[in-house]
This record gives C-alpha cells, sequence and structure tokens, in this order.
C-alpha cells in the first residue's frame, strides 16, 4: 500500500515479497490400491474410518490384504485416506436386461449374483407429456442398500435421460450403470412388484363363506344331515355346520387374545378377505463370470 506523506521526513515503504512461501499440506493421507471384497472398480473412493471401508468396500475379506492393511491404518491412528478397487483378471460384473436396457453391476465379482434388484413404478409420473418416464429404484441385498431415481426418461433429448441421471459419476448410481439399446424403446418399462386389481364382490362373499352362491331350491329332510337343492349340487349339512362353528371358534379365539371384541371382530374380517393380485416378476441380476467373490 502506498504511504501518503503528511509531513517532512523518512518514510519507510514495505513491498510484497515476490517468493511464495511453500503452504503446509497433511502427510497422513493414505492410498491403497488393491483387490477388495466388492466396491467400484477403478475409481478412488475417499473414506475417513474403517466404517467407511466397510461399508464401501465390504469389510475385511480372507483374499484382500488390502482390506487389514486399511483396518490397521485406522487402528493406529490413521483419519483420511483413499482406496482404488482392483478387479481380478477376467471377471466381470452380473448384468440384467428388459426392455432393450442392460444394467451391470459397478462392481464385477460373483458377490452381486442375486443381490441386486430393481424395481420400476410410475408413481407421480406424467406419462401425458412424457410416455416413456418411470420411476426407478436399485436394492442391495447385501447391506440393504437403497438408490431411488425419479421421473427418468428415455427420451435423450431429456436431461432426465436415464443414462445421465443413473450414469452421473457424482450424483449417479453407486451399484450399477445403464445402456439404451437400440432402437431406443419407445415405453417406459413394465411395472414390478406386487400389482393389485380392485376387489369383485362375488370374490369376497365365496372368501367369506367359503364356496360360490348356487340358485335354485333346497330342501331339507327331517331327521337327516343332506341338504338337497334343485341347484345341481348336494352336500353334507353337518360338514357346514362344523365349517360355520370352526369360524366362531376362530373368531372367539381373536377376541379373547385381543381384550377387545370389536378389534378382534375387526382384524377377522380383514384376514378372511382378499385381493385378487397377481405377482409379477421383478428384475433380479443374473449370474456374473467372474474369478472369486
Amino acid at each position: 500500500m502506498a504511504t501518503t506523506p503528511t509531513y517532512p521526513g523518512v518514510y519507510i515503504q514495505e513491498l510484497p515479497s515476490a517468493v511464495h512461501p511453500i503452504t503446509g499440506v497433511a502427510t497422513s493421507i493414505g492410498a491403497f490400491v488393491g483387490y477388495t471384497a466388492r466396491g467400484i472398480d477403478n475409481r478412488a473412493e475417499q473414506i475417513f474410518s474403517f466404517a467407511d471401508y466397510e461399508r464401501l468396500f465390504g469389510g475385511l475379506a480372507s483374499d484382500s490384504e488390502l482390506s487389514y492393511a486399511v483396518q490397521q491404518f485406522f487402528t493406529n491412528g490413521g483419519t483420511q485416506a483413499y482406496v482404488v478397487r482392483v478387479p481380478r483378471s477376467g471377471a466381470k460384473g452380473a448384468q440384467v436386461v428388459f426392455n432393450f436396457l442392460t444394467f451391470t453391476a459397478l462392481s464385477s465379482g460373483t458377490w452381486a449374483d442375486g443381490q441386486l434388484l430393481l424395481d420400476v413404478d410410475y408413481n407421480g409420473v406424467n406419462q401425458a407429456t412424457d410416455p416413456t418416464a418411470f420411476n426407478l429404484t436399485v436394492t442391495s441385498l447385501v447391506d440393504g442398500t437403497v438408490e431411488s431415481f425419479a421421473n427418468l426418461s428415455l427420451n435423450n433429448s431429456f436431461n432426465n435421460y436415464i443414462t445421465n441421471v443413473v450414469n452421473d459419476p457424482d450424483n449417479g448410481s453407486k451399484l450399477v450403470s445403464v445402456q439404451v439399446g437400440s432402437p431406443a424403446p419407445g415405453a417406459a418399462p413394465a411395472l414390478t412388484g406386487l400389482v393389485g386389481k380392485a376387489l369383485v364382490i362375488a370374490a369376497v362373499n365365496n372368501s367369506l363363506a367359503g364356496s360360490p352362491l348356487v340358485t335354485g331350491t333346497v330342501k331339507l329332510v327331517a331327521g337327516s344331515a343332506t341338504v338337497a337343492g334343485s341347484g345341481g349340487r348336494e352336500y353334507q349339512y353337518r360338514e357346514h355346520l362344523e365349517h360355520r362353528r370352526q369360524q366362531r371358534l376362530r373368531r372367539a379365539a381373536l377376541c379373547y387374545l385381543a381384550r377387545d371384541s370389536a378389534a378382534a371382530a375387526s382384524h377377522f374380517d380383514q384376514n378372511l378377505l382378499q385381493r385378487d393380485a397377481t405377482s409379477t416378476d421383478r428384475p433380479w441380476f443374473g449370474r456374473a463370470t467372474s474369478e472369486g467373490p
């Protein structure tokens, strides 16, 4: 800063030095490169504890010297490290293909066989403006990790195009990558999971009564346990009474356990009601080609 003279005399002005001192940096950051039980291949991951390592790379493994080295590093006071997983030679990631979409596990090896699950739903998605829009959920059954990606699109002109979102290295999936086949699908993938249907009164009646309604007339014979009818069906009246008696016994048991007759009766009725439902297969990852886990 220039000095402003205000009186006669000698003034001292300090000029900044052109030599910049070296800024001190941390010298205790560890770096580990090698095989781990699982984790994203060939990508450096920053960790601050062995718990981070377990979450990202699967913890200790008998065939991974790196895992024990990382454990000892943090046991002996280490606070920060970078780990790069190197897959085994010839190892490949598990894959699943549906609706011209190929999903591949980012971590190669057999660990992902049957352990990664994809779910598709349309909750909150406006398919009137984009018929290819859908929601995607990726679940790891190994550690319970769940990744949700809302309002994805198969239209490559949109910002929410599936590869732009899922394959983003910073905010995308840490479990899978996706490729869109050619030609690109013109509709969203089918729903997965349990898909329910509307209740049908006749089906509810059948569930409660135990048999469908029979049209016609019935005839009771004094001293006989047989009910005869003109509707083409006969059955033992004693069996019918036994069925009703078992229903009353179950209701009484529920009332006793619940100590509340109203709540027990309501619970009993809910147990009898059944929804017509069909189970749609959810995509599971097939076996990977790999040596070892």
